[in-house]
């Protein structure tokens, strides 16, 4: 042990058994002097109540040795460091500086800057500390002095009581914890909840229970529905291009094929010539299901080959569509099914449109109150309830119409649960929207083909009806026929309006109907055959609290705000983190979630709690 081992220990013993020794670091500057006997004058007042021992070394005479200084330094409890800009002059201030830092780190003192006169302490190392007063103003830019001394020696005399409590606890016959790691955790954990401003917490919890409220309600009511729609489609539109579905062969009926048939006597945009020689040479190559998206409410003449061939029920892949029709909707009112069919070999055709006139939806089963009498099929006048789309998938799956839908009455095809969005999942659609029957989301395959511009077009493989009556089509499209999904649909403007999608496309957005109805198809037939995701959303209860959460973590930053670059780097990478992570969830994931309303919440409560904070500032605790 050396002499100044020996000395330490010397010191500690002569310390007064369960008393706190205060030690007083600063410069002997004679603004810093008289504010520290300002401020000791306030710790006087409550010297008697608590048992501490205050040691100001400028105080003894000039010839106060610095080793004895030191020696206090070392073995006291707390150490007050008077912050100023001479403090920082001082010939012995790095080392002594040292000492300071290395007890801290080894959690054997509490250290307390207390900011005197106006400085850039922040730049040195007591800036980790918190400092008093607590609103990091300097003492000497108030005007009442004695006030703020007043809180200053408060916050001293509070960390004396702290210290003394821990003391007590102690064992008797040692004047210290046997575990001083032990004390310094706990004295850490206690500092903590005393440096917590509860007032603060309160105002940022009720301000982002109200404002998160505030934008559910006004979220349900659909007021924030139009940009929820808007990011959906723009995050739609960056979605990876996908390999064009090799199982369906769109087959166009053009402008140029309907004035190619000449003058031949039709009613609509085929000749029932014209459409037996294209079934004929389909069903030649042996398709799995020929989709007619071609809406015939007349009934063929019974003197021709086609009228026969569409009755042909037994072993017929031939299926046909209505058209239910709503006032709200293109194309309306409905229009009746080819009479030829029956109820089995028909879907309704009918898309679902949003406010804004898009197809996001996918419409699977009907209720049967929403029908009308257009759906029906003549043969047996049963009502229509499940879509073009979802027959030609179950028949292309071999699967059951009566048997897909699970006692929950859930639409199960082999293991592929296709959820609805319904009244507890309607992800960014209002209560106003109707989510009545059997509805998915969209998810459109974008495709790139032979170098084209990506598209929800490219989705399959097409031809026209001009190359299906070549002479070479049953040899260059065999592979695309047999065993697969072939539909036919008209892709002429004069005689079905085109749909509006989220994607951008060669038509300016606007694409077929029959393309819509294939890219439905794929969708059933890839999430089972190929496990393709489908497009997801939360419930509404995980929704609001994602709201909550983002409302919570924009109160909390404001309410912690200071002019600190720091911080303000830290609130707006944690702002662009939010329409970030909904992108990737969208992407990668496929799960619509909220990014809109957890913005308005961060920013609300942010900007709810901040106002408080300037126009209220935190009320000060009685004496």
């Amino acid at each position: 042990m050396t002499q100044e081992d020996a000395e330490i220990i010397q010191v500690q013993q002569n310390k007064v058994p369960n008393q706190v020794e205060v030690f007083f670091y600063y410069s002997d500057n004679n603004e810093d002097e008289k504010l520290r006997e300002q401020l000791a004058k306030q710790l006087n007042i409550s010297k008697s109540q608590i048992s501490a021992n205050y040691y100001y070394p400028r105080e003894v005479s000039g010839g106060t040795d610095k080793q004895i200084i030191e020696k206090h330094l070392i073995t006291s409890d707390l150490i007050v460091v008077l912050i100023s800009a001479d403090l920082f002059n001082l010939e012995d201030y790095e080392h002594y500086k040292k000492l300071i830092l290395e007890r801290k780190e080894k959690n054997q003192v509490i250290v307390i800057p207390v900011l005197l006169r106006s400085c850039d302490w922040e730049s040195t190392n007591f800036k980790d500390f918190q400092p008093l007063p607590k609103n990091k103003r300097f003492v000497a830019e108030y005007g009442d002095i004695d006030k703020v001394l007043t809180e200053v020696a408060k916050g001293i005399t509070d960390a004396v009581k702290e210290i003394y409590g821990l003391i007590e606890e102690a064992p008797k016959s040692s004047p210290f914890p046997e575990n001083p790691q032990e004390q310094s955790q706990t004295a850490k954990i206690t500092r903590l909840l005393n440096s917590i401003s509860w007032y603060g917490v309160r105002n940022v919890f009720l301000n982002s229970m109200w404002i998160s409220l505030l934008v559910i309600f006004v979220r349900f009511m659909g007021l924030i529905e139009p940009s929820e729609l808007w990011l959906f489609d723009n995050m739609m539109r960056f979605k990876r291009p996908e390999d064009p579905d090799k199982k369906i062969l769109i087959i166009q009926v053009t402008p140029e094929d309907i004035r190619n048939q000449g003058t031949k006597p039709r009613q609509g945009s085929l000749t029932d010539d014209t459409l037996f020689n294209i079934l004929s040479i389909l069903l030649k190559i042996q398709p799995k299901v020929i989709g007619l998206d071609i809406h015939r409410d007349f009934e063929t003449n019974k003197t021709t080959p086609l009228s026969n061939l569409l009755k042909d029920n037994k072993n017929n892949t031939i299926f046909g569509a209505c058209y239910v029709g709503d006032e709200t909707q293109q194309n309306s009112p409905g229009v009746e099914p080819p009479p030829e069919f029956i109820n089995n070999r028909l879907g309704f055709s009918d898309f679902l449109l949003d406010k804004d006139s898009i197809v996001r939806r996918h419409l699977l089963r009907m209720d049967k109150d929403r029908n009308s009498s257009f759906c029906r099929s003549k043969s047996d006048n049963e009502l229509i309830t499940n879509a073009f789309s979802l027959k030609l998938a179950l028949h292309f799956l071999n699967q059951s119409e009566e048997k897909v839908f699970n006692q929950e009455n859930f639409l199960q095809i082999d293991k592929t649960l296709f959820e609805p969005i319904h009244a507890d999942y309607r992800g960014g659609y209002s209560m106003f929207t109707d989510l009545n029957g059997y509805q998915i989301l969209l998810n459109y395959r974008i495709s790139c083909i032979n170098g084209d511009t990506c598209s929800p077009e490219n989705f399959a493989t097409k031809v026209t009806v001009a190359d299906v009556l070549k002479a070479d089509f049953p040899i260059r499209y065999k592979e695309f026929v047999k065993d697969k999904i072939v539909l036919i649909g008209v892709t002429d403007s004069t005689y079905e309006a085109p749909w509006t999608t989220p994607l951008y496309s060669e038509s300016h957005r606007q694409i077929p109907g029959v393309m819509i109805q294939g890219q439905m198809i794929s969708q059933l037939i890839s999430a089972v055959l190929y496990n393709r995701p489908l497009l997801q959303v939360w419930s509404i209860w995980l929704e609001m609290s994602w709201i909550f959460a983002w409302s919570l973590i924009g109160g909390t930053l404001f309410q912690s705000y200071r002019i600190n670059r720091r911080l303000t780097v830290l609130g707006v990478i944690v702002f662009f983190s939010l329409p970030f992570s909904c992108y990737i969830m969208f992407i990668f994931a496929l799960i619509w979630i909220p990014c809109i309303p957890p913005i308005l919440s961060f920013l609300g409560t942010g900007g709810m709690v901040l106002l408080l904070k300037l126009k209220f500032p935190k009320p000060q605790k009685s004496s």
